[in-house]
């Protein structure tokens, strides 16, 4: 059977033309892919990954040049995009690695700051006037929305607004050495 019929019949969901295009390519193209990646079992991945698209896609799937021409094509390209693939990974995990080993640095003296920080924070919050450390820890606290704490109070929300603004800048103000840290921390806290 020629290439064009026995393409024109896998087309047609003929399970026995495609069996008999993959008993033809399959170990050849086993083989080439594995002089590109020096790893059998990754070249027969590559190689089934192959056939199911071309099954996949077998009503619209347009080969224009021989079977052949077109099986190692599309092999050595699926090998490339192997190579890309690989080295998306590696470079991710030297990423992960970097950030992981930037964690493991944290030193006591940064456990120390953040304790300290801790108790600053702490501290500048109960100095805050009482209705504004109410509606503050309110807020922010117990994850309340503005409508609520208004309704709970008996203020306006825009009362509510003016409270946490002002706390805000007063922790702001009062730990501005620590701003770079406390936005590490808390982001959208602060």
């Amino acid at each position: 059977m020629s290439e064009p019929e026995l393409l024109a019949r896998i087309k047609q969901h003929d399970g026995d033309a495609f069996e008999q295009v993959f008993r033809t390519y399959y170990a050849e193209l086993c083989g080439y892919a594995d002089k590109y990646l020096n790893d059998i079992d990754a070249a027969e991945e590559i190689v089934q990954e192959l056939f199911c698209h071309i099954w996949d896609k077998r009503e619209t799937i347009e080969i224009k040049e021989t079977l052949r021409a077109y099986f190692f094509r599309a092999t050595r390209n699926r090998c490339f995009n192997h190579f890309r693939h690989l080295k998306i990974r590696e470079a991710h995990q030297q990423e992960t690695q970097a950030e992981n080993n930037s964690i493991d640095n944290f030193t006591a003296y940064e456990a120390m700051k953040g304790y300290e920080l801790e108790e600053k924070i702490t501290k500048v919050i109960d100095e805050l006037p009482a209705q504004c450390k109410l509606v503050f820890s309110m807020s922010r606290f117990e994850g309340k929305k503005y409508q609520e704490i208004a309704d709970e109070l008996g203020i306006s929300k825009k009362a509510v607004e003016a409270h946490v603004s002002k706390a805000l800048k007063v922790l702001r103000e009062e730990l501005k050495e620590y701003l770079p840290l406390l936005l590490l921390l808390f982001g959208d806290f602060f």
